[in-house]
């Protein structure tokens, strides 16, 4: 069913057109046509999107890099480092840091999903409270770029693979010794040491920009390809930072 019609009935009426003479020619050709040239216009508009989304997810990623001078007030502001500090100092709570790391994300549902997260990359029932405060800046910088260069639309934490997540916004920690030669010999610092991680991040974002016009490309498009769930816009960058 195509619109309402089974292919035989268009078939049919494509038929009938045809043998009036030119004016049935003509609509022919205006309904191949119409379609190709709207194809055309929204994949510029996909292809804009697209573009638009990696440049301010590239950028985002990057801005964590100044996760690692943490301390400086000018960065990130005074209030929010006594948050962020004491929440890991473990005097402070995650309705206090809540407002920096979320985005139109229910408090309880965004602290278990960051936490599900980094116990995917670190294991052991490690939580984010339990990493250096440092890798909590990386997501405050990451959702807070997010947000000024993509509008209100955009949510984070959240998965953008989902259907309908239009917005989601998905930063992970990367395991910051992963490959590294104490990897092999056991010899890396553990999480709760003074120097773990004290001069290394990494992060990998996923971003799912509001398809809005887009979304008739894809639905065009998956139609044309005799797909079923028409496909979405997600695109992820990744970085890993060292210094010292």
């Amino acid at each position: 069913m195509i619109f309402g019609f089974s292919r035989s009935t268009i078939f049919r009426r494509v038929y009938s057109y045809c043998s009036q003479g030119e004016g049935g020619v003509s609509i022919v050709e205006v309904a191949i046509g119409l379609p190709i040239f709207l194809l055309f216009i929204f994949f510029i508009i996909a292809l804009g999107v697209y573009f638009s989304a990696v440049g301010s997810l590239q950028t985002a990623v990057g801005t964590t890099r100044l996760a690692l001078t943490r301390g400086q007030d000018r960065l990130v502001g005074s209030e929010i480092i006594s948050h962020i500090n004491a929440w890991h100092a473990g005097t402070g709570t995650f309705s206090d840091v809540s407002p920096y790391v979320t985005i139109s994300v229910p408090q309880d549902e965004a602290r278990d999903l960051l936490n599900q997260w980094v116990d995917d990359t670190f294991g052991s029932g490690i939580v984010l409270q339990d990493l250096p405060a440092h890798y909590t800046y990386a997501l405050v910088y990451a959702a807070q770029h997010m947000r000024t260069t993509s509008g209100q639309t955009v949510r984070t934490p959240c998965d953008p693979d989902e259907p309908g997540n239009d917005g989601c916004l998905a930063c992970r920690f990367i395991d910051p010794y992963f490959g590294h030669e104490c990897h092999f010999d056991s010899s890396c610092p553990q999480i709760g040491d003074v120097n773990y991680s004290e001069n290394i991040l990494g992060l990998t974002c996923s971003f799912r920009p509001a398809q809005g016009f887009v979304s008739p490309f894809l639905r065009l498009l998956s139609l044309v390809t005799g797909g079923g769930v028409p496909p979405a816009i997600v695109v992820t960058r990744s970085h890993r930072f060292e210094t010292g």
